[in-house]
C-alpha cells in the first residue's frame, strides 16, 4: 500500500502574523469581525478590538447617550458613546490610510511622516477607547457644573488623579489585560502613554522593527482639531437630530503628518495643505470645506448643545446629582457603573428627607415636567455694572463651585418665596469650542493655525463665527413650573442683586426687602412711607456690607434678612 507523503511547499501557507496576529506580512491589518452601524456603515475589527468591544466596560457605553439630555428635545438623539466610539475607530483608520497614501503625492512643504502599522493599531485602540471613562451626562456634570473632575482630567497634567483611568484601562482591568494578552506589553505601554500624555508631550519611541517614531501623532489623529472624533460626531449628531448637516471629508485627501512647534514644544501633528505651492495660490475648495466644518460645529451648538430645554434638563440633573453627592450617595468612580437611565432611576428612588430635592428633580425629568427659564444672562445683560471690571467672569468664578451655586440657588428661591431646589442656575463655560480654527495648515510656505491665515474671504467668516459663539453663551436662571409671575420677578431681582454689581443691587434688594417688610405683622399698621424707608435702609446696609455680592450672606438667608429689617426698623422708626 502506498503511504502518503507530505509535500514541502516553498512558502508558508499561514505565515506568522505580527503583534498578536494583527499585522500581516504586507503591513495591513487582519480583520475578524464586521459591525454595521448607522452613519459609518461597516466597521471592521481586529481580534483584539473585538475582544475589547465585548468587555463589560465597553458594553456599558451602549447605555450612555452621546448627547445626554438632548433626547428631551430631539427624541431620536438616542445614539450612544458605543456607536460613536466604533465610528471614530472607522474614521481614524480611513484618515490614516489617506495620510499614508498622500505621501506619494508629494503635497507637503516638509518631509512627510508615515503612520506605521503599530501606530495604526494604537490609534485604532485609542479611537475605540477615547470615551471609555465617560459617565452619564458627563459634559454637564464635569465640564459645566464641575460636580466631578473631567473624564479626561488625567490627560491635562502630570499631577492629575489617575483613578478613573486605572479603574477602566489600568493593567489589571479586563481591557488592560486584553491589550497585553493580544498585543503585548509594548503596545499596552505605548497606548497608555498616548492616552495619558499624548496631547501635551512628545512621545519618542523606537519600535522593535527599528522605526524611530513619535506616538503623540496617534492622539492628535483622534482628538486634535480636524480629527476622527470631529468627523464622526458632526455626522452622527446631525443624523440623529435630523439637522441634515453635510460635511466634506475631501480635506483628508490633502492631509499629511509633520513635526510642528506648538507653545515651544515639538509635536508630530496632522497638517492640511491649503496652499498650492506649484501655482502659488490657495485651494479655495478646501478653505470652504474647513469653514463649513466650523459652521457645522456652530449649528450643532446652537440647535442642540445650547437649546434652552436641553439646558434646563442639564440643570435639573446637575442639582439632583449634587444632592446625592453631598449626602454621600454618589461619587466620581461610582458613576462609572451607571447608564443615563439607571442613574435617573437611582436618584428618583432615594427616600431620605435630605434627598427629597434629588428624588423630585429626577422624577420630574423622567416625566418631562421641566423647569422654566426666567432669564438668560448673556454678556449684554452683564455689562460692567458701573463698578466691576468683568461681572460675567466673576459670576462664573462663583457659580462653577457646586456648593456656592447650590446655596445661591436656594437663597434666590427664598427671596422668591420658594423652597430649596425650586430655583436653578446653569453657568456654561465662556470658552468657545473653536478647535477647527486652531488646525495647522500649509499656507504660503508656512505651517500655521487656520485662524492666522491672511485670506480676505475666510478671515471675516471666522470672525463672524467667533462672535456668534459668544452670543450663544449665557447664564440661565430657571425656576419650578409652579412659580407664579411674581415669584419669577422676585427671583430675577435677586439674581440681579447678587451678580450685576452694587448699582443694580440696591434697586433690586430695595424691592425684595419691601416685599418681606410688607409681610410683617408689626409693619401692617405702618404707612407706605415708613415701609419704604425701612426697605431702603435695609437694602443699602445689606449691599453696603457686601452681603449681597455673590450670595455672601451666610448659611441662613432668612435670619440674615430678618436681622437687617429689624436693624432698619430701629434706625428709621
Amino acid at each position: 500500500m502506498a503511504t502518503s507523503q507530505q509535500t514541502k511547499l516553498e512558502f508558508d501557507p499561514a505565515p506568522a502574523l505580527d503583534v498578536g496576529g494583527t499585522i500581516m506580512p504586507n503591513g495591513s491589518l487582519k480583520f475578524v469581525k464586521t459591525i454595521r452601524i448607522a452613519v459609518s456603515g461597516d466597521v471592521r475589527l481586529t481580534y483584539g478590538e473585538w475582544r475589547v468591544v465585548d468587555s463589560i466596560a465597553f458594553q456599558r457605553l451602549r447605555r450612555v447617550k452621546q448627547l445626554g439630555a438632548s433626547c428631551y428635545v430631539y427624541p431620536t438623539a438616542l445614539h450612544t458613546r458605543f456607536d460613536h466610539s466604533l465610528g471614530v475607530l472607522h474614521e481614524v483608520d480611513q484618515l490614516i490610510l489617506k495620510i499614508n497614501d498622500n505621501i506619494s503625492q508629494g503635497y507637503s512643504i516638509s518631509q512627510p511622516i508615515e503612520i506605521t502599522p503599530r501606530q495604526r493599531i494604537i490609534a485604532r485602540l485609542y479611537a475605540l477607547l477615547h470615551d471609555i471613562t465617560h459617565v452619564p451626562f458627563g459634559h454637564t456634570l464635569e465640564d459645566e457644573l464641575k460636580i466631578f473632575p473631567s473624564h479626561d482630567e488625567f490627560q491635562k497634567s502630570d499631577d492629575s488623579d489617575l483613578s478613573r483611568f486605572e479603574e477602566t484601562l489600568g493593567p489589571n482591568t479586563e481591557i488592560g489585560r486584553i491589550i497585553v494578552e493580544v498585543y503585548g506589553a509594548e503596545i499596552y505601554d505605548r497606548f497608555r502613554n498616548v492616552f495619558l500624555i499624548g496631547g501635551r508631550k512628545r512621545i519618542p519611541v523606537e519600535e522593535s522593527t527599528g522605526n524611530a517614531v513619535n506616538d503623540e501623532v496617534t492622539f492628535f489623529l483622534v482628538s486634535n482639531t480636524v480629527c476622527a472624533d470631529l468627523f464622526d460626531y458632526i455626522k452622527r449628531d446631525s443624523y440623529f437630530t435630523n439637522l441634515n448637516i453635510n460635511v466634506s471629508e475631501r480635506i483628508q485627501n490633502y492631509m499629511y503628518v509633520s513635526v510642528i512647534s506648538e507653545d515651544g514644544i515639538e509635536k508630530t501633528l496632522p497638517v492640511i495643505r491649503l496652499w498650492k505651492k506649484n501655482e502659488g495660490r490657495a485651494r479655495a475648495d478646501l478653505l470652504t470645506d474647513l469653514t463649513s466644518l466650523l459652521e457645522a460645529r456652530y449649528m450643532i451648538g446652537e440647535r442642540v448643545y445650547f437649546h434652552h430645554a436641553k439646558i434646563i434638563v442639564d440643570a435639573m440633573i446637575g442639582r439632583a446629582v449634587y444632592e446625592a453627592v453631598r449626602n454621600g450617595k454618589l461619587n466620581s468612580l461610582a458613576m462609572l457603573k451607571y447608564s443615563d437611565d439607571s442613574l435617573l432611576d437611582y436618584l428618583s428612588g432615594l427616600k431620605a428627607p435630605k434627598l427629597e430635592v434629588a428624588q423630585r428633580l429626577a422624577s420630574d425629568i423622567m416625566s418631562r415636567r421641566l423647569y422654566k427659564r426666567i432669564e438668560k444672562y448673556g454678556i449684554d445683560k452683564f455689562g460692567d455694572g458701573g463698578d466691576r471690571s468683568d461681572l460675567a467672569e466673576e459670576a462664573l468664578s462663583v457659580l462653577k463651585k457646586p456648593e456656592l451655586r447650590t446655596k445661591i440657588e436656594d437663597d434666590i428661591s427664598f427671596w422668591a418665596g420658594g423652597a430649596p431646589g425650586d430655583v436653578l442656575i446653569f453657568p456654561p463655560s465662556r470658552k468657545m469650542n473653536s478647535k477647527v480654527a486652531r488646525a495647522i495648515v500649509d499656507w504660503r510656505g508656512r505651517q500655521i493655525p487656520l485662524s492666522e491665515i491672511d485670506d480676505a474671504i475666510v478671515k471675516p467668516r471666522l470672525d463672524l463665527l467667533k462672535e456668534s459663539h459668544k452670543r450663544l453663551w449665557g447664564i440661565h436662571l430657571l425656576a419650578s413650573p409652579n412659580f407664579s409671575e411674581d415669584q419669577r420677578d422676585a427671583a430675577r431681582r435677586a439674581f440681579d442683586g447678587y451678580f450685576l454689581g452694587k448699582v443694580r443691587a440696591i434697586d433690586s434688594f430695595e424691592v425684595l426687602f419691601r416685599e418681606k417688610v410688607d409681610d410683617l405683622e408689626k409693619m401692617s399698621n405702618r404707612s407706605t412711607k415708613d415701609r419704604k424707608a425701612v426697605s431702603k435702609h435695609a437694602a443699602k446696609a445689606f449691599v453696603g456690607n457686601n452681603l449681597s455680592f455673590h450670595g455672601a450672606a451666610g448659611e441662613k438667608i432668612g435670619i440674615v434678612i430678618q436681622n437687617y429689617i429689624d436693624q432698619a426698623i430701629d434706625a428709621v422708626l
